[in-house]
């Protein structure tokens, strides 16, 4: 049953990408969008490195052909410090980035599953924390986006976090002195490369990575009365500081040229969560921007409610992170994130504060595997002794809160004209199958591993649902040969330096033929040709 729940959570993405019409000649784009980072900035990246390895023999310190000439190695988004990156070499850059996105979509959900089971979820409760993390919908939303470096990090973050605990938890006791240091070495080791590899992904997601890798390490170390741990977890940071050399030195030497530098705290707070924004939680916007994209499901939110509810004290440190980075993600429409840019004007770099949303995805699918644990230990006792406490109020509660779900989704339907209707449909859908499972699970009618793959499959339904509204792939001919045209008139004239105030050459499209660009998009701009 255990390895089943496994295979078929696997089977359950791989079904997924398929019905978003996965392909490794395509690539992903939001359905209505007309341009993806992975278009745009992914593939010519990989295009240019391999182009510049395998046929010319060297190095890609620079780039010419992007806006007047830029660094290419000191670009942090071209990942050429990324050890996965070397795999360009191989195939061409589209099945390349496929065959990452489809790496790190299972690494991502793996890595959840070992933290999980580490925490001490069942194997049945850590599958849904790994499912609900692979395809959560915010991950979904950048990855349609085509902002492949965030799946990239998001994929280690769970391996940084197990990490940490791993070290926290470590056995140091037993053994001779060269075991045990042996054991504390490779636990130092296999932080630092999880930390290291995460930062290399994605510098900016990393601040949120390390800040709460950092306050996790803490707050263990106090729980399991292992002080003295925390000199280990300093030389894992070290090593960090070390591993990541090869993007930190290069950007910080660019750092006065660049026009980063000068951004307002307006310019760096844009795409800021709104409360308003967090009805997204109940109703999920199936468009818009995935910056500000809070929906986390709404099978993950009630196991999650569950959890907390059952045991705040146990969830306590969780409970508090979320509202923290919830705080965070409202940016310039909260008072959080205005009170740490001006205490620390360096944080600006980092732009989009909606990105600690990621935090609350964490600890949302994490609490989910807890929720659906205590749900699964109630049925148990409720099937082996009939008995478990307060158990009409369960039922009571389960009832309104299908009741609510039918309701919230009819409303939406029946007044909300203006939304699409199937985020009225949808949330009907869900509420309805998860009442009805629960419903069947508290009146003993269902076995508790009926219920573990029943509510495994209502939250691949509920994630799946939203998730294909923000993914799509699109074919060459839709990002790559549909300017054959223009191309073919600048081949005529033999144009030197192209600049399009409109962006009408897009430039994957002048990569792949060798045009150069006075223009492009890409965050890491120097202040004197901007």
């Amino acid at each position: 049953m255990f390895t089943g729940v496994r295979l078929l959570a696997i089977a359950l993405g791989v079904v997924f990408l398929l019905g978003v019409g996965f392909h490794f000649t395509g690539l992903p784009f939001l359905p209505e969008a007309h341009f993806s980072d992975a278009a745009i900035s992914h593939w010519p990246a990989a295009w240019y490195l391999r182009q510049s390895i395998l046929e010319h023999g060297v190095f890609p310190f620079w780039r010419e052909s992007l806006m007047g000439g830029q660094p290419f190695a000191a670009n942090p988004l071209n990942k050429t410090a990324y050890p996965l990156q070397l795999l360009a070499l191989l195939p061409e850059p589209a099945p390349f980035l496929n065959v990452m996105i489809g790496l790190h979509l299972l690494l991502a959900g793996w890595g959840m599953w070992r933290w999980a089971r580490l925490v001490g979820l069942r194997e049945e409760a850590a599958v849904l924390s790994a499912l609900a993390y692979a395809l959560t919908p915010k991950l979904i939303g950048h990855l349609g986006a085509g902002h492949v470096d965030v799946l990239y990090a998001l994929a280690w973050w769970p391996w940084l976090m197990w990490a940490v605990l791993k070290l926290a938890q470590a056995d140091l006791s037993t053994g001779s002195d060269l075991h045990q240091q042996r054991r504390r070495f490779h636990a130092v080791l296999r932080l630092a490369l999880f930390g290291a590899l995460l930062f290399l992904a994605d510098v900016r997601l990393s601040l949120f990575a390390f800040g709460l890798a950092g306050v996790y390490a803490l707050w263990e170390v106090r729980r399991q009365r292992q002080r003295s741990r925390s000199r280990w977890f300093v030389l894992a940071g070290g090593l960090i500081i070390v591993l990541t050399l090869s993007v930190t030195v290069p950007l910080l030497a660019w750092q006065p040229y660049m026009n980063r530098g000068n951004l307002s705290a307006v310019e760096a707070g844009t795409q800021s969560l709104e409360i308003g924004q967090l009805v997204g939680l109940l109703l999920p916007p199936h468009s818009g921007s995935p910056e500000t994209l809070a929906y986390l499901g709404l099978s993950v939110l009630l196991l999650a409610g569950i959890a907390v509810f059952a045991a705040p004290r146990q969830h306590i440190f969780w409970l508090v992170v979320v509202v923290i980075a919830a705080f965070w993600s409202l940016g310039t429409h909260g008072g959080l994130w205005p009170l740490l840019v001006n205490t620390v004007p360096a944080l600006l770099w980092f732009r989009v504060p909606s990105r600690a949303w990621f935090v609350v995805v964490l600890a949302a699918c994490l609490l989910a595997g807890h929720g659906l644990q205590t749900v699964l230990s109630a049925v148990e006792r409720l099937h082996a002794s009939g008995e478990i406490t307060r158990l009409a109020f369960k039922r009571l509660a389960t009832a309104g809160g299908m009741g609510a779900a039918l309701f919230c989704g009819g409303f939406t339907l029946a007044v909300l004209g203006d939304l699409p209707g199937t985020i009225g449909g949808g949330v009907m859908l869900v509420g309805f199958l998860l009442g009805l499972v629960l419903l069947l699970a508290l009146y003993n009618r269902l076995h508790p591993e009926w219920v573990a793959l029943a509510l495994l499959l209502v939250t691949f339904i509920d994630l799946g649902w939203t998730g294909r509204n923000w993914l799509e792939w699109r074919g060459a001919d839709q990002w790559l040969t549909h300017q054959e045209g223009l191309v073919n008139w600048f081949a005529e004239h033999e144009t030197g330096r192209v600049y399009s105030p409109n962006y009408a050459l897009e430039q994957q499209v002048a990569a792949a033929h060798g045009l150069r660009l006075f223009y492009g998009v890409d965050p890491f701009q120097l202040s004197g040709v901007v």
